[in-house]
């Protein structure tokens, strides 16, 4: 399942978040995404067993259990875009530094080996939130970071992390409340602004279809 944001025309966005938790998923400080994601994606594997019979010519399928999803999304930092002047533009690694932080072991956050009783140090959960409409409770999996843009001396103004989050709460999603606005409604104005237009195509690769 892929989502793609409805942003690019008119209207103030909410900002994603990925929020650290800590032992009593509590939320701590959240690291707010300086461009929310154009889209991510959600992926879920079932595992079965094939069990052969001596009376039929295919095999039973056997339930064996299913795995935690996964959700994948690229995140855009760019201080050189949000330069102050000409002259003065943050190093991009400021912003992304509280992301590696929660691949780390937090000294806050503990667990208790099954079997053995020894407490040792892993890092946080974390909540990917985006408005009131949907959440994903996690730990992160994996990360990858390219820096795309530099300044003479050399310093990353650029930077697209690649973010890899796998499902750590059984009822990690919800819905938006009653009343609000859907997805679906906003996905379903854009269709229809764009078909006015007369505009036939995948809508991820034009101005409709672009994270904020």
């Amino acid at each position: 399942m892929s989502i793609t944001s409805a942003g690019g025309t008119g209207g103030q966005f909410t900002k994603a978040q990925i929020v650290p938790m800590d032992e009593n998923s509590n939320k701590r400080t959240p690291i707010e995404c300086m461009f929310n994601p154009r889209e991510y994606t959600i992926t879920r594997s079932v595992q079965y067993d094939n069990q052969t019979t001596d009376t039929g010519d295919s095999a039973n399928k056997v339930f064996r259990g299913g795995q935690p999803a996964t959700m994948t999304l690229e995140l855009f930092f760019d201080t050189y875009a949000r330069r102050q002047s000409a002259g003065t533009v943050e190093d991009v690694r400021r912003y992304t530094k509280p992301l590696w932080d929660l691949t780390r072991m937090d000294p806050q956050t503990s667990e208790t080996a099954k079997g053995s009783g020894v407490e040792k140090k892993r890092p946080p959960m974390v909540l990917f939130q985006w408005g009131s409409t949907w959440h994903f409770q996690a730990v992160i999996k994996s990360m990858e970071q390219q820096f795309t843009l530099f300044m003479p001396d050399g310093t990353p103004v650029r930077s697209i992390i690649k973010v890899s989050l796998e499902q750590g709460d059984a009822s990690t999603g919800f819905e938006g409340k009653s009343g609000s606005t859907s997805t679906f409604h906003i996905s379903q104005g854009i269709r229809a602004a764009a078909g006015q237009r007369g505009f036939v195509g995948d809508l991820r690769q034009t101005s409709y279809g672009k994270g904020t």
